[in-house]
């Protein structure tokens, strides 16, 4: 009997736990009508978001059941073709959000609906998942912008040109250009640049930069231009356009000319000569003694013909800094175009800084030293000079004479001012004897008529401690010895010519033009 009732009751509990088991479903069929006032989710908002160079579209809404399933979907480039992206399980009532990642610079539309509902018997403490159809929210349109383009430069070119420069982009599939006549004037699309052309690097303060350039030509003289880049990706073949970049703008102008020659043949002079503009109605020279110091306009010339300017006044030996602004009057003003800085010494004389290349064109013709083969081709290059020093008597008196001196005739000038300087000084330093050409062979600058010997005998030359030529050097006893520091040698340095000291070496007589 016992056992019968223990039989029964172990049926009953089984009964009793499969029907606890089937609720779930059961259930599902009894709490279906609960789950037909399912409405949309409220607030449904998409916005892009940007962290660092992350950008993404952040979605939002709000739904008051405490579980439920939002189904997501996108539709790209238009708003007819929308997917599922995401079934999302919502666990908590309120504001919820999701990142998506699209395509930039192509728009898309999002929208949502809830799928399914989860509810729990509060009773029997078990759950039960609602599939359901909720409406879906309103479309939202969203796009990515690409980067923003950078106009790195905006140039007049040639006459009636335009040089535009921009930073290339990864996010880019090419660039729209756009154009406007005037602060006023609309935007007319010139040019289409893809991706894949040609690209320049520049590297500018510590910055390396990828340009694309186009040159836009055929435009009005003087008149002002503003530029824009736009770029744009491709989607199923189609181009979508995204923010474009900052205007820039640019008034065409002349050509910009070239000093291509200069010159000083008299003293204290620097003639300069230039390039012809054919659009320009004259030039302005401006000068300065510094590179990058202020310029200042020394003469304006009216006819684009004149292409040659001599300043005057000048010193010897020293630099001035050229630039020549061809100019022409439009209706939007006058219009300039300056050429590139041009260094040049006054040089009629030899001087201190002259360079190597200099020197040598002054006296062959050539960038470096050529020297002559023979006495007699050396010859035929020397002038004879004559030019005035002091002297002494044997009582002691200094008195005034005229020496004659033979150097190299591309020198001659140099020399007779460097001597009617000396002449001048204070010092009065006496010279009774001097020599200047004198043919020795091998490589001597007395060859080519570039060295000068000053009183040998009380100036010896000496080699590492071994007098080589003349008798002594006693500066403090013998008036006929040169100071190392006096005006003499200081004169001498001025006018280009060092006196021959190299190392162990010292000749104290020498004076030469090239160092030697």
């Amino acid at each position: 009997m016992m056992v019968k009732a223990f039989k029964r009751g172990i049926l009953l509990w089984m009964l009793l736990m499969g029907l606890v088991l089937f609720m779930p479903s059961l259930g599902l069929d009894l709490h279906a009508e609960e789950a037909t006032n399912v409405t949309a989710p409220s607030n449904f908002s998409a916005t892009v978001t940007q962290e660092d160079s992350d950008k993404y579209v952040k979605l939002s809404w709000s739904y008051d059941s405490p579980e439920y399933v939002i189904s997501i979907e996108r539709s790209d480039g238009d708003s007819n073709s929308f997917h599922v992206i995401e079934n999302y399980y919502c666990n908590n009532p309120g504001t919820t959000y999701y990142t998506d990642y699209p395509e930039e610079g192509v728009p898309h539309y999002y929208r949502a609906h809830i799928t399914s509902i989860y509810t729990y018997d509060e009773e029997y403490y078990y759950g039960y998942t609602t599939p359901v159809s909720g409406p879906y929210t309103p479309v939202i349109k969203c796009i990515l912008p690409l980067n923003k383009p950078e106009i790195d430069s905006l140039e007049a070119g040639n006459s009636k040109s335009v040089t535009i420069k921009w930073k290339k982009q990864n996010d880019a599939d090419g660039y729209a250009i756009y154009r406007k006549k005037g602060a006023a004037g609309e935007f007319q699309h010139v040019k289409t640049v893809g991706a894949k052309a040609k690209t320049t690097w520049t590297y500018e303060n510590g910055e390396s930069k990828e340009l694309y350039s186009f040159t836009e030509k055929g435009l009005v003289l003087g008149a002002i231009y503003f530029y824009k880049v736009v770029p744009y990706v491709t989607y199923n073949g189609k181009k979508y356009y995204s923010s474009a970049s900052d205007e820039k703008s640019v008034q065409t102008t002349i050509n910009k000319t070239k000093i291509i020659r200069s010159s000083s043949t008299r003293k204290r002079t620097n003639t300069i000569k230039w390039k012809k503009v054919s659009a320009a109605s004259g030039y302005m020279v401006y000068v300065s003694t510094k590179m990058n110091g202020k310029f200042k306009k020394i003469k304006t010339l009216k006819k684009n013909s004149k292409t040659t300017f001599t300043h005057k006044k000048l010193t010897n030996g020293k630099a001035y800094y050229y630039k020549i602004v061809a100019y022409r009057k439009t209706a939007n003003g006058t219009i300039t175009s300056e050429s590139d800085v041009y260094m040049k010494f006054c040089s009629y004389y030899g001087y201190d800084r002259e360079s190597y290349e200099a020197r040598s064109r002054r006296i062959f013709g050539k960038n470096y030293y050529s020297g002559y083969s023979s006495a007699a081709e050396a010859s035929s290059h020397m002038k004879t000079i004559s030019i005035r020093v002091w002297d002494m008597n044997s009582a002691g008196i200094k008195y005034p004479k005229t020496v004659y001196l033979t150097v190299n005739e591309k020198i001659a000038p140099t020399v007779k001012q460097m001597f009617s300087e000396i002449f001048k000084s204070k010092e009065r330093i006496p010279i009774h004897a001097i020599g200047g050409y004198s043919w020795r062979g091998g490589r001597s600058e007395h060859n080519e008529g570039l060295a000068i010997d000053i009183n040998p005998v009380e100036n010896y030359m000496i080699d590492d401690g071994v007098i080589q030529a003349g008798s002594f050097w006693s500066p403090k006893t013998n008036p006929y010895s040169i100071p190392l520091k006096c005006d003499m040698v200081k004169i001498m340095r001025k006018y280009g010519f060092y006196r021959g000291f190299w190392g162990n070496r010292k000749d104290y007589m020498h004076f030469s033009y090239f160092g030697t």
